[in-house]
């Protein structure tokens, strides 16, 4: 995840991969489910993607790169 995503939108997307909905999300980070929206907006800009789909998806083929470097 070293799309430059904050660390705060880093554990935010790991949420987003466990199926947290924004509102748990910021219940579980103690933000509201705004501020989750917002950290979302940015993430969706940053990975230039449509939806949350679309960025877990990014970021698993990421991942899946990374490990076949190794």
């Amino acid at each position: 995840m070293n799309k430059e995503l904050t660390n705060r939108e880093k554990e935010v997307m790991r949420y987003v991969c466990k199926g947290y909905t924004n509102k748990e999300i910021g219940e579980t980070i103690y933000v509201t489910e705004n501020t989750v929206k917002k950290h979302m907006e940015s993430i969706l800009e940053k990975l230039h993607v449509r939806n949350r789909t679309e960025a877990v998806y990014d970021l698993m083929l990421e991942e899946v790169t990374i490990s076949q470097k190794s």
